[in-house]
């Protein structure tokens, strides 16, 4: 069982103006292969934050989810799920008694809940007040080395404290004697008692401490930083650590971190990583060069920033959380790159970094800064902060101010850690489009003066918060403004004429939020959203599906490589996946083979099909053709994917639930038939 969602409290993508719901709980019986949706969990639990999800001992149908909302509960398995009667809302943690079953603890930001009927009532433990004033988060932990003890931390900004029961939790008592010191508490933070000897325990935020006297001291043991490319000492463990779990049998330590996953066997002194093959890095911005197909970088969240030369092995170009980067588009062996607040150069051909923005003062250098390069002079690099914008001239030796944001102009800062973006053309060189959250302004002499061009003719009202700006490379006067769309109707703007007027685009695309945007020289538009990647040319009168196999993921930003004919597309939490471009459609179409993820097909003909589509929460097969869809025998498609079949004509509009012809719903191996439609039944 998985329970998903973002488990953050003050939840850092809402203000990068990503989405990070919960679908609820999901659950797998092929390990891992194929996922459901469990009950109406989604329904109970898309809004909240989700902290942990565990199920009792002996009573395998109780599963219990803790969130921002309180904990949920399902006494059947996951068909249906309930929030737990008078519980508090904040719960951070759950734990089972390790020998008694019947006795759950909860614990949040001042207080235990301990339940004695199988957590279907709790009561909270008064016999202690720890302190209430800074605290943001809390774990517990219990050991079956002394299974009556329960261990509650208390996390703040200004406390950190161990509380012990050895009663079950009826009383606490304060044990370390000096405050922990790990970091981000509201963020990350993790606690977790060794299952053999109950005077090992860890905890972890930043970095790691550990006590081998049951909590009476606890240094730190583990460092979060060093120096690449030079030797990473044996107690480096990857900043910000999420969960930390003992294995019961073996007495490894595990830890789950922004960088991955890492192992001890010395109770967390000494640390291996063992992530390799896991794709789930989170980019938020990335970049490739047009004239070398497999050359691109990106900006990670809490993994640096990365590049790759041929397309599958990234190498680590810097650290913290990278952010904006782009490309020396006249020398692609320097690109620039955003390391938290500042700025800097990297080599590729020598593995340097030089930071360039140390000559900008500290005041304006405001976390997550916007980069972006001059199309035609590689010697002029243009830097976004909150509330200024910087040029040089020099590559970073000296930067010159070229714009102030104040607090009433109608933005609220240049910056993408509030979205907006940087445009530029090599068409007009010297011209720059900037969009701030919901302003967007013109400069046509590298920034020296600016005009506001939003609110102009056609902008519309309300329109919600920018998240991306791109133009066209060989007409500076098109350009194309996404936003989140938190105002329903307008998500995509376009202006042919450098924003003197503009129309809206969106056509028929769901109401959720369009995060990145790519226009090509031929006029081609991509966008990338909450749901994939979705596209349209000038022939066609609205945007179609183009996911071709993404999973079911936010894409935070696009590059087309009209060279090579290919498509990137970077990702919040899966890495940066690849494509051929869309093409126009043909004059019929055979699909085969194993089909996994979100994929659309169209054709100018008929569409004939073998394809076998597993059963998991994600796979998804939509397709269109105005005469006949044809469902040779071999297709089969198991229950929990989706297939909805459409006749209508070729490039014309998104795929619509309630416009389509809902043709079979799958059931194990074969079709239902619900209503009369132009296809064959295998």
């Amino acid at each position: 069982y998985i329970l998903t969602g973002q488990k953050i409290a003050g939840n850092f993508l809402t203000n990068y103006g990503i989405n990070a719901n919960s679908v609820g709980v999901l659950v797998t019986y092929d390990g891992g292969f194929t996922w459901s949706k469990l009950g109406n969990s989604e329904t109970r639990l898309r809004n909240l934050v989700p902290f942990k999800l565990i199920q009792l001992r002996n009573n395998a149908n109780i599963l219990i989810a803790v969130t921002n909302g309180g904990p949920y509960s399902t006494t059947d398995g996951g068909v249906t799920w309930n929030r737990i009667a008078g519980t508090r809302n904040d719960t951070y943690d759950i734990e089972q008694h390790p020998t008694n079953d019947a006795i759950v603890y909860y614990s949040t930001s001042n207080t235990v809940g301990k339940s004695t009927d199988l957590a279907q009532t709790f009561t909270e433990i008064n016999s202690f007040s720890p302190g209430t004033s800074s605290a943001t988060r809390s774990q517990i932990a219990v050991t079956p080395a002394n299974p009556n003890e329960v261990y509650y931390l208390q996390c703040g900004t200004s406390i950190n404290t161990i509380y012990k029961s050895t009663n079950s939790g009826d009383n606490f008592s304060r044990i370390n004697t000096t405050d922990l010191i790990t970091g981000q508490y509201s963020y990350n933070y993790a606690f977790a008692i060794n299952p053999s000897n109950n005077n090992f325990m860890v905890a972890a935020g930043v970095t790691l401490a550990a006590s081998g006297n049951n909590g009476s001291t606890f240094p730190n043991v583990t460092v979060a930083g060093v120096n690449l490319p030079g030797p990473v000492p044996n107690n480096y463990l990857h900043a910000d650590v999420h969960d930390l779990a003992y294995n019961p049998l073996n007495g490894l330590l595990y830890a789950g971190n922004d960088g991955g996953v890492a192992v001890s066997n010395d109770n967390g002194v000494n640390w291996t990583d063992i992530s390799n093959g896991l794709q789930c890095t989170q980019y938020y911005h990335m970049e490739g060069f047009e004239n070398a197909q497999n050359l691109y970088i990106g900006g990670t969240q809490d993994n640096g920033t990365n590049y790759t030369t041929n397309g599958s092995s990234m190498v680590y170009a810097g650290s913290g959380d990278g952010f904006a980067v782009d490309f020396v588009n006249t020398n692609n062996d320097f690109f620039f790159m955003v390391e938290n607040n500042t700025v800097s150069r990297y080599r590729r051909s020598t593995n340097s970094l030089s930071q360039v923005s140390n000559s900008i003062p500290a005041a304006n250098q405001t976390f997550y800064p916007d980069v972006i390069c001059h199309p035609t002079n590689g010697n002029i690099v243009y830097i976004a902060y909150a509330n200024t914008v910087w040029r040089t001239t020099n590559q970073g030796t000296t930067w010159t101010q070229v714009a102030t944001i104040t607090n009433n102009d109608g933005g609220t800062g240049f910056s993408r850690t509030y979205n907006g973006g940087f445009a530029v053309s090599a068409q007009v060189p010297d011209r720059i489009y900037a969009a701030s959250a919901n302003t967007v302004r013109i400069s046509n002499n590298q920034g020296s003066n600016w005009a506001t061009i939003s609110g102009n003719t056609g902008w519309p009202a309300n329109f919600g918060t920018i998240t991306d700006i791109a133009t066209r490379s060989n007409n500076a006067d098109e350009i194309w403004v996404t936003t989140t769309g938190n105002n329903g109707a307008n998500r995509i703007i376009y202006s042919s004429n450098a924003g003197a007027s503009w129309v809206g685009f969106t056509g028929s695309l769901p109401n959720i939020p369009v995060y990145s945007i790519f226009y090509t020289s031929q006029g081609d538009a991509y966008i990338g959203t909450e749901l994939g990647v979705f596209f349209m040319d000038f022939s066609m009168n609205d945007w179609v599906p183009f996911y071709n196999g993404l999973p079911i993921i936010p894409v935070t930003d696009l590059f087309v490589n009209e060279a090579a004919g290919t498509i990137a597309a970077s990702t919040m939490g899966r890495g940066i996946w690849l494509s051929d471009l869309y093409s126009d459609c043909g004059p019929f179409m055979f699909l085969s083979g194993l089909t996994q993820g979100t994929n659309f097909y169209q054709s100018g003909g008929f569409i004939e099909t073998t394809q076998q589509i597993p059963g998991s929460f994600g796979n998804s097969v939509r397709l269109r053709s105005p005469t006949k869809i044809i469902f040779r025998p071999g297709f089969s498609i198991k229950e929990n994917a989706y297939l909805r079949a459409v006749i209508g004509n070729c490039g014309q509009g998104v795929f619509q639930r309630n416009a389509s012809i809902n043709i079979a719903t799958s059931k194990g191996d074969y079709f239902k038939t619900q209503e009369e439609a132009p296809v064959q039944n295998p």
